[in-house]
């Protein structure tokens, strides 16, 4: 890339070159016989066509409007330095110039008057002295004006007043000399008419011919101010090429290097979101397997390994009347008494859970009342917390911060995601407090396990939320993985894998555009994790 561009501006400035030496080469050194003057009759062409190229490969690389400020720039570049080191040395020059002229003319008065003559002849060969020279001559004879040549020069022009009223006496007569030369024009017409190259505001204005503008070369005075734009437009042509290349070419690196770290991080993302589906299907799974086959086969074992028990003892109850049942009621009767008692709490079991299968499969939101979640939702605590958890040696609590303002207010969820959501939360809590590290505060205080179901009301981002969050006081996450906890698989405490749980609960989380907060906090049962599943409370 970079190659191709000092390409590019390479052949530019050869062009450029050979355009300015086209222009120099042309201007002096054309006869006024007409027969190539058509090679100049456009100067502006070459400059014009030259600029527009120079542009146009500059365009490829920076915006429009740094090219309009660029061009600006290099114009006034152009203008001081033109004006420093041609414009203020050449008129100096012209000065010192007509003021030999000047000093020639009074000179040359002098010897005319003197030499003597009609005062007719006197005035003409003063006349044909200054004819040619565009200054101001003015002559007064005792007091009265003897000559005047107006001056040729413009009022675009600064007048210079080389004698003014320099008196010298000839035969009794007194005569004074005054000359003047409008040599420096106002900066601004100088400026307009090198870059213009003469052509306004003179030829566009009728002040000079087309003939005249070809044949005196009045743009002569336009070729160093173009020979020095020139020089500094293809020296900030090169740099800004450059400077912008090896931008672009910084910009793209950086650019290379964000798209491989987005890559990275996209990649790293559909990694977690896979192993996030992979780990919350296991778990949709295992509770389906649960509900459809473990508990079935359970129950029945139960009934295999019970059943002569129970009908032991059903007969066992029965024995003093058992005859008189068979007289009256006959064996079949007996029979079916035998198996709704025996059988039928067990096929009833079996036959909830096959009933419960759909609702394991069932991720459709509804619409809640928020009473209705706090009761529904308890379906989520594991039986053994039930009533008070002290089967699993672990105070157990259940706070309901909710005012009566709040309580009919509705949530679009899943009911049993939530509940699901609240078992993991438990669950999780529980094994926090039974750990075997937990030793070490039994060890030096008195330790009791205590986990804490809240529901709240809260504020987040200035919108109202139900907040369900389970508080345990088992020692919080280590710190290497509390940011990871419900964003990412985590190893299972008891080191046997990844945990489904987390990502079941960040998947359905999520589907049911609920936050959830993980914190480690002191509270006055001791310092624990507090885990929270923020639920939107609907305006509808």
């Amino acid at each position: 890339m970079k190659e191709v561009m000092i390409h590019k501006v390479s052949i530019a400035m050869m062009i450029g070159f050979a355009l300015m030496v086209w222009i120099v080469w042309t201007n002096p050194g054309i006869a006024n016989d007409g027969n190539n003057n058509y090679i100049i009759l456009m100067p502006g062409i070459p400059i014009i066509g030259f600029i527009v190229l120079s542009c146009k490969i500059l365009s490829d690389y920076v915006k429009k409007l740094y090219i309009i400020l660029l061009l600006i720039g290099c114009t006034a570049l152009t203008s001081l330095v033109w004006h420093k080191f041609d414009m203020v040395p050449y008129y100096k020059g012209m000065h010192y110039y007509e003021e030999h002229i000047a000093l020639e003319f009074f000179n040359n008065t002098q010897k005319i008057i003197k030499d003597g003559g009609s005062e007719e002849n006197i005035i003409n060969k003063i006349n044909d002295m200054v004819e040619k020279n565009p200054s101001e001559v003015i002559i007064e004879k005792n007091g009265t004006l003897f000559f005047k040549k107006e001056s040729q020069r413009g009022s675009e022009y600064q007048v210079e007043t080389y004698y003014d009223h320099e008196m010298f006496e000839i035969d009794n007569n007194v005569y004074t000399y005054t000359h003047r030369y409008g040599n420096q024009p106002y900066l601004g017409i100088a400026w307009l008419r090198a870059l213009t190259l003469s052509m306004v505001p003179d030829l566009l204005t009728g002040k000079i011919s087309l003939k005249e503008y070809i044949f005196q070369k009045k743009y002569n005075r336009s070729i160093s101010f173009w020979t020095l734009f020139f020089i500094i437009w293809m020296m900030m042509l090169f740099s800004s090429v450059l400077v912008f290349q090896n931008k672009r070419e910084k910009e793209k690196a950086l650019w290379d290097a964000e798209k491989s770290r987005l890559k990275a991080r996209q990649l790293e993302e559909l990694n977690r979101q896979m192993e996030m589906y992979k780990l919350t299907h296991l778990q949709i799974f295992d509770d389906f397997n649960k509900v459809s086959l473990l508990d079935a086969k359970q129950t029945l074992q139960n009934f295999d390994s019970r059943w002569e028990c129970i009908i032991e003892h059903i007969l066992g109850d029965a024995r003093h009347d058992l005859k008189n049942k068979l007289t009256v009621v006959g064996l079949n009767d007996l029979e079916k008494d035998l198996y709704d008692k025996a059988f039928t709490p067990f096929k009833n079991t079996i036959l909830d859970n096959l009933k419960n299968l759909p609702r394991v499969l069932d991720y459709h939101l509804s619409s809640f009342a928020i009473k209705e979640i706090i009761v529904q939702s308890r379906l989520g605590i594991p039986k053994n917390y039930l009533p008070d958890g002290s089967k699993m040696g672990i105070e157990f609590k259940i706070l309901e911060q909710i005012d009566d303002e709040m309580i009919n207010r509705r949530c679009v969820i899943n009911m049993d995601r939530i509940a699901s959501i609240i078992n993991n939360f438990i669950t999780n809590a529980g094994k926090a407090v039974q750990r075997k590290d937990m030793q070490s505060f039994k060890d030096n205080e008195e330790y009791f396990p205590y986990v804490e179901l809240r529901y709240a009301k809260q504020k987040y981002n200035d919108n109202d939320y139900l907040i369900i969050s389970v508080q345990d006081n088992g020692g919080g996450f280590p710190k290497n993985i509390l940011t990871k906890v419900y964003k990412e698989a985590i190893e299972r405490s008891e080191g046997t894998g990844k945990g489904q749980g987390t990502m079941y609960v960040a998947y359905f989380a999520k589907l049911m555009k609920c936050k959830l907060i993980i914190e480690n906090r002191n509270f006055n049962k001791g310092f624990g994790a507090c885990v929270s599943i923020l639920i939107p409370i609907s305006e509808v």
